[in-house]
C-alpha cells in the first residue's frame, strides 16, 4: 500500500528542513552536491591578500570616453547627426587621432574599427566618410587598414539584425565571425541600436540579456561596444530604463541654439561630465567650440534670450490685463500669491512647448519694475491684492499677444495669497 522509498525519499519540493543525500549523489561528479562541495572548497581557497596582491591591468578607454570590456550608448534626436559623429569617431580611432580634443588611447599594437551602419545605403556611407576624413585631413591610406565599415547590403543582410525574440539571431555568429578576423578589434560601433535589437524596445527581460550578451563580447575581446540610438521626448534613450540602466555610459549630443552639445549623461569611472560644446564644419563634422569664441557666443544667447524674456513676460501681462473678464484677475509680484507672475506665465509657456524658466521670468520681472516698464496698482476693489500692469512707456514695445491663449484661461485670483 505505501512505498518505503517515497517515504524515505521525499519530492524535492517537500524537503524543506533537511536534504536526503544518498551515496549516489555524492558520487555522481555531475550531480548538484558535488557542485556544491567545489563551489566551497573555492570559496576556501580565495584570498583577500592574494587577490590584492595580484597584477590586474586596467583595460582602458577608447577616445578617454568609451570603456573597453563594456558597452556605452551614444543618443539623440532625429536627423542631430548621431551617425556623423559615429562616423568620425570611427574614423578617429583607425587613425589613431584625436576625437573631440581627447586621444585615442589605443593599445602598443594598433587594433582594428568595425562600424555597422545599418540605416544608410552605399552611396551615403561613402559619402560621409569622404567628407570625414576630408574635414580631419587623415590621409585615407592610414585609416583604411584598421577600419571595416559594413552598411544596408544584400550580401551582409544578416547583419542587420542581431538580437530578436530574447535570442541572439545569425546574425550575432556572423559578427563574432568578423570580429575574429579582424583581432584585435579596439571598437565597434552599431548604428542603429533599433535595427540591430529587432524586439520590442521596451522589452526589459529582452533588453538585459541583450546587454548581457554585448558585454560577454566586449569582456572576451577586451573591445569598446558602442550603440547609438534615438532619444524620447524626455532627451534619454528612446525604450525602457533598462537601457542606461545597464550600459556602462550613455551619451548625448543635442542641438544647442546655433552650436552642439556633447554630454555625459552617465558614466560609472569617475570621468569628465562637463558638456562640450561643438560646432559643425561645411561637410558635418564635429569640432571643438574655442573657449573664447565660446564666451562670445554665450553672451550673444544670453541677450537674445533676455530679451526675448522680457518681450514675452510684458505681452503676458499685457493680454491678461486686456482679457480681463473680472475686476479680480491679475499676477502678482509675491512668492506666496497663487497669481505669482513668473510662475504662472511659466506654465502658460510650457504648455505650449517654449522654453523659459521660472528664474528666467523672475530676473526679467525685477529688471522691469526697476527700469519702471512695469509698475503695480491696487484693482478698485477693498482689500484688494497689488497686481502687475505695464507701463505707459511701454506702449511702443510689441509683444507677442497670441502666443498667450493659455494665459487667458489661468485668470490668477488677487484673493489668493493676498499681501
Amino acid at each position: 500500500m505505501y512505498d518505503d522509498d517515497k517515504l524515505r525519499k521525499p519530492p524535492r519540493n517537500l524537503r524543506m528542513d533537511y536534504r536526503y543525500i544518498d551515496q549516489e549523489d555524492l558520487s555522481n561528479p555531475g550531480s548538484e552536491y558535488t557542485r556544491h562541495a567545489d563551489f566551497q572548497e573555492e570559496v576556501v581557497k580565495f584570498s583577500l591578500l592574494d587577490f590584492l596582491s595580484e597584477h590586474v591591468p586596467d583595460p582602458g578607454f577608447i577616445a578617454g570616453l568609451f570603456p573597453r570590456g563594456d558597452v556605452s550608448l551614444i543618443v539623440g534626436d532625429t536627423a542631430v547627426g548621431k551617425s556623423m559623429l559615429a562616423m568620425q569617431l570611427a574614423v578617429s580611432v583607425a587613425a589613431n587621432r584625436s576625437f573631440l580634443g581627447q586621444s585615442t588611447d589605443t593599445r602598443p599594437e594598433k587594433g582594428n574599427v568595425l562600424a555597422l551602419f545599418r540605416e544608410d545605403i552605399k552611396s551615403k556611407v561613402h559619402k560621409r566618410l569622404t567628407k570625414i576624413i576630408s574635414d580631419l585631413s587623415i590621409p585615407p591610406e592610414i585609416a583604411a587598414p584598421h577600419l571595416r565599415v559594413h552598411w544596408l547590403s544584400p550580401e551582409y543582410r544578416e547583419l542587420c539584425t542581431i538580437w530578436r525574440n530574447c535570442e541572439p539571431t545569425t546574425g550575432w555568429a556572423l559578427l563574432n565571425e568578423i570580429i575574429d578576423q579582424l583581432k584585435p578589434v579596439d571598437l565597434l560601433i552599431i548604428d542603429t541600436l533599433k535595427i540591430a535589437f529587432d524586439d520590442e524596445m521596451t522589452g526589459p527581460l529582452s533588453v538585459r540579456r541583450f546587454v548581457a550578451a554585448l558585454r560577454d563580447l566586449a569582456i572576451a575581446r577586451n573591445i569598446a561596444i558602442v550603440c547609438v540610438s534615438h532619444t524620447n521626448k524626455e532627451g534619454k534613450a528612446a525604450g525602457t530604463t533598462e537601457w542606461p540602466n545597464h550600459v556602462r555610459a550613455v551619451f548625448r549630443i543635442a542641438k544647442h541654439y546655433d552650436h552642439y552639445l556633447f554630454e555625459c549623461l552617465k558614466t560609472n569611472y569617475d570621468r569628465s561630465t562637463v558638456a562640450q560644446p561643438l560646432v559643425r564644419t561645411a561637410n558635418g563634422a564635429f569640432a571643438l567650440l574655442p573657449e573664447p569664441e565660446m564666451a562670445t557666443r554665450r553672451a550673444a544667447i544670453d541677450k537674445s534670450q533676455n530679451s526675448r524674456c522680457r518681450e514675452l513676460f510684458l505681452a503676458a501681462i499685457r493680454t491678461c490685463s486686456e482679457t480681463s473678464g473680472r475686476q479680480k484677475e491679475g499676477f502678482s509680484r509675491h512668492k506666496k500669491a497663487r497669481n505669482y507672475a513668473p510662475k504662472a506665465i511659466a506654465v502658460s509657456l510650457r504648455a505650449q512647448k517654449i522654453k523659459v524658466t521660472q528664474a528666467q521670468l523672475e530676473t526679467v520681472m525685477e529688471a522691469l519694475l526697476s527700469e519702471g516698464l512695469l509698475i503695480e496698482m491696487r484693482k478698485p476693489r477693498k482689500h484688494a491684492t497689488m497686481v502687475l500692469a505695464v507701463s505707459e512707456s511701454t506702449e511702443g514695445v510689441q509683444g507677442s499677444g497670441h502666443l498667450f491663449e493659455a494665459v487667458k484661461d489661468l485668470r490668477p485670483d488677487s484673493d489668493t495669497g493676498s499681501h
